[in-house]
């Protein structure tokens, strides 16, 4: 593994604007949908979480708002329900009406044994034949396919000043899965475990900006892949600028380790895919990043306000009681030379009152 990305020549024509690097959080409920402006512009999208009719034309009225006709690539960190719902109709509507996808990369976990683990743990039928319909998508459509763990090269994408270095799942987790399919063995390895871990890398003006994108990664897993990481890139500080918090702010995917890795003297940003549900982000996670000076943005904010009780209103008395109000939020956090790291929108941000507040 290279201690640094190659270089990438960039183009006497491009403008700063052209040169700008965004991470977009579609608001997609408790899951994951990660669209990338690689620069060129050039798109990639990481995972997919599109459940029903609703959510995918609002999607695609998404991509149409941004002109996004092709993908570079696509990634899917792990086979959770959350982030592959929708992914082989996307596909399709890729290479039905645009220009088609160019790559499909994933843990290299055995398909076969996927589907028999989604089995085994109960999962529902449906989830099982969407996880079928998007393999199948794959191999229907002819894009080219490829397996990648912490062992492998980085994807470089031509023409942009950036890489993807995947440091998780471990190849033995990834083998050892694998071993236990061929015996017909039940799955050893929870999905978890085998998520895919990218560091996003890009070529500043004489630096490198690093943003952490770890899927639903496990502690255990997100500290070894950092700490071995960062070993091997001993003349780099590897601080993070954006962390894309692991496993929707639950507590088995926190790592303290990782909140203390940013920059020493400029703005980092941590981003939370989440929705109403399973209480999720935790109260402590959220206090973590905050109290290192994060600004801790999320997909969907709760916010503590007071409604008035109509009825006891109709009795000459005014009382008012606390109520969660929920609001979901599309994300846009990104980076140039020339302008530095911003995020949009302001009320996407959780304040440190609200997470003490708010939050359980």
């Amino acid at each position: 593994m290279p201690s640094k990305p190659t270089s990438t020549a960039r183009p006497p024509h491009w403008r700063s604007d052209e040169d700008r690097v965004e991470i977009v959080l579609f608001s997609c409920g408790h899951g994951d949908t990660i669209l990338i402006r690689l620069a060129g512009p050039k798109w990639a999208l990481i995972d997919c979480n599109l459940p029903d009719s609703t959510a995918f034309d609002r999607f695609v009225e998404f991509l149409n708002d941004l002109d996004i006709r092709r993908l570079v690539f696509v990634a899917l960190t792990h086979p959770d329900i959350d982030h592959y719902a929708g992914l082989a109709d996307v596909l399709k509507h890729f290479h039905k009406d645009r220009q088609g996808v160019d790559h499909f990369y994933d843990s290299g976990i055995n398909y076969e044994e996927v589907l028999q683990s989604l089995e085994a743990i109960g999962r529902p039928p449906e989830e099982v034949r969407e996880f079928y319909r998007l393999i199948s998508t794959v191999e229907n459509l002819q894009i080219s396919a490829h397996r990648v763990d912490d062992k492998r090269q980085p994807i470089v994408v031509s023409g942009t000043p950036m890489q993807f270095t995947p440091i998780a799942p471990a190849e033995s987790c990834v083998l050892s899965s694998a071993r236990r399919a061929l015996r017909s063995l039940p799955p050893g390895v929870g999905s978890n475990r085998l998520s895919l871990v990218f560091i996003m890398t890009i070529e500043t003006t004489g630096d490198y900006r690093h943003f952490l994108l770890p899927g639903d990664a496990d502690s255990n897993s997100l500290n070894t892949a950092v700490r071995l990481w960062r070993e091997s890139h001993k003349e780099d500080p590897g601080a993070f600028s954006v962390i894309k918090v692991s496993h929707h702010g639950s507590a088995n995917g926190h790592s303290r380790d990782v909140c203390e890795q940013h920059p020493a003297d400029e703005s980092y940003v941590a981003v939370i895919s989440v929705g109403n549900k399973y209480k999720l982000p935790r109260k402590s996670v959220l206090l973590d990043y905050l109290k290192k000076n994060w600004t801790v943005l999320s997909t969907t904010t709760k916010q503590s306000g007071h409604r008035t009780n109509l009825l006891l209103d109709q009795f000459g008395e005014r009382t008012r009681h606390e109520a969660l109000v929920h609001q979901s939020h599309d994300i846009v956090v990104s980076w140039s030379d020339e302008h530095g790291l911003n995020w949009q929108p302001d009320w996407a941000r959780i304040t440190l009152r609200e997470a003490q507040d708010v939050y359980v």
